[in-house]
């Protein structure tokens, strides 16, 4: 009996060892294995804004953005057919500029974890420079091309984040065409900035500093003729915008993006705060809330959105119009 049961171990112990070392052997392969191709088709190579050379299909048939930011984009340049996904954020009118156009894509992403991204299949995904390098690893390795292409930071950036966009998904005779317009949106803008001149203004945002000093809302001032609070002052790139530092920016007018009921209740915040009465834009009654598109409008419509905001600063001055 003794020797049956040593037996018995002896056999178990074998069979162990050898699940094991199998185990350990497929866990090894597939640490060490090429990642497999997951592009079909047709192929070309491009250099991404990280300076990295990357295999990318002629035509992506199932394109993901990691960012809301793109999205606008490439559903006016591929159409929502060839995108994989959206941010939830595209579909909600207020933020998304063409939200319509995003609810026809079917899945929508809350966040960007590398095994929801790979669920998709994606044939070409596309990133920010701000991309974690843990999700550009995971997704390389599971076969997935990554296309970094820097997010931008001046008005003509955006411009030339279009043209960008059109040369990595193969839509450059689109991208022109898109192009073209934003470029007369803008000669607009400049004819239309002197109604306006020299008024200080300050951007809200969730996102501390987002409007601040070397942003792209900063640049988008500029060229509306208006003066960006932050910047006039010298505040480093993302200061927070405490009570105290706006009483010290003392803007004309200040703009509060919505995209949802909820975010109404920052205009009462600014207005009704008994800490920022002497403000300017608080006594004259110019605490106004718009369209976030308009304020995040690193897209195809950030000329009509400087329109926009002129046309409500205008308004607003002459006392027409209710941005209460």
């Amino acid at each position: 009996m003794m020797n049956r049961r040593i037996l018995c171990l002896l056999v178990s112990m074998l069979l162990l060892g050898g699940i094991l070392i199998g185990l350990t052997s497929w866990i090894s392969a597939i640490t060490h294995s090429e990642p497999p191709n997951l592009i079909q088709g047709e192929q070309r190579t491009i250099i991404d804004d990280w300076g990295r050379t990357i295999t990318v299909p002629v035509e992506a048939k199932r394109i993901v953005s990691l960012t809301s930011a793109y999205e606008p984009i490439l559903l006016e340049m591929v159409g929502p057919s060839r995108l994989g996904a959206v941010s939830f954020l595209s579909k909600t009118k207020g933020y998304g500029p063409n939200y319509e156009l995003a609810k026809s894509v079917k899945v929508s992403l809350y966040s960007y974890a590398v095994e929801k991204i790979v669920y998709l299949h994606p044939d070409l995904v596309i990133a920010p420079e701000y991309t974690s390098r843990d999700v550009l690893d995971g997704l390389e390795h599971m076969g997935i091309p990554v296309v970094i292409i820097s997010s931008p930071k001046t008005v003509q950036e955006t411009v030339a984040l279009v043209e960008r966009l059109g040369s990595v998904v193969g839509a450059e005779d689109k991208a022109r065409d898109m192009t073209a317009k934003m470029q007369q949106d803008i000669e607009e803008v400049k004819a239309l900035s002197a109604d306006t001149k020299g008024q200080v203004v300050i951007s809200m945002s969730s996102m501390e500093g987002f409007s601040g000093t070397g942003s792209l809302f900063d640049d988008m001032t500029r060229v509306m003729g208006l003066v960006n609070g932050p910047s006039h002052l010298g505040y480093a790139p993302r200061t927070a915008f405490t009570e105290e530092r706006i009483i010290e920016m003392n803007p004309d007018v200040i703009l509060i993006p919505v995209y949802d009921k909820s975010e109404m209740a920052w205009q009462t915040l600014y207005r009704d705060n008994p800490g920022l009465q002497t403000v300017k834009a608080v006594q004259d009654h110019r605490v106004l809330p718009m369209d976030a598109s308009n304020l995040y409008a690193g897209n195809q419509f950030i000329g009509t959105s400087m329109k926009d905001i002129l046309r409500i600063v205008r308004e607003s001055e002459k006392g027409e119009g209710n941005h209460e």
